[in-house]
């Protein structure tokens, strides 16, 4: 599947990709790609997630190794998901950091808009957690999530890392 090539357009830089695991209990968790990379024979990928934000998904592969991982193609919005099992988890070595920096560069060309629509949702993603603070923590994750993700990608915006600390400070509380 991998060696098709209708299928590798999706798998190239500036996809927008997203991984989702779960954990022992089956509860879902989805974190931001950075770049993939599939091996020349197509048997197996490499994905590049931000370590800022990417505890979760990390333990949920330790637990049980079950991954899905999601690329679009943003001008189309033509999308693949691939299935499979983790091989190793892993820290990016000198030689990926320039696959890695290239993609983000090719994402942010192809979405420019897109750090601004994430960057919207924070705003009611904490409303929602003074609303229904039995989701607090849930809901102040995924902001910050979204706000280390910008950050890790470069993006700057005015306060940007007030509101990181301040998001950090109101989930220790919560």
């Amino acid at each position: 599947m991998l060696t098709d090539e209708r299928v590798r357009r999706y798998l190239g830089a500036g996809m927008h990709m997203a991984v989702g695991t779960a954990d022992a209990q089956g509860n879902p968790c989805v974190c931001d790609a950075v770049a993939l990379e599939v091996q020349p024979s197509g048997s197996a990928v490499t994905v590049y997630l931000p370590v800022a934000i990417a505890a979760e998904t990390v333990a949920n592969l330790a637990t049980n190794g079950r991954v899905a991982i999601v690329s679009t193609f943003p001008p189309d919005h033509g999308t693949v998901q691939l299935k499979g099992r983790s091989r190793a988890v892993r820290l990016a070595g000198e030689e990926q950091r320039a696959l890695v920096a290239a993609s983000l560069e090719r994402l942010a060309d192809a979405e420019p808009e897109r750090a601004d629509l994430q960057r919207d949702l924070v705003a009611p993603l904490t409303r929602m957690a003074q609303l229904e603070p039995d989701k607090a923590h849930a809901y102040l994750g995924r902001a910050l999530q979204i706000l280390r993700t910008l950050k890790s990608a470069g993006r700057q915006f005015e306060k940007l890392d007030e509101w990181i600390a301040g998001l950090e400070k109101w989930i220790e509380q919560s």
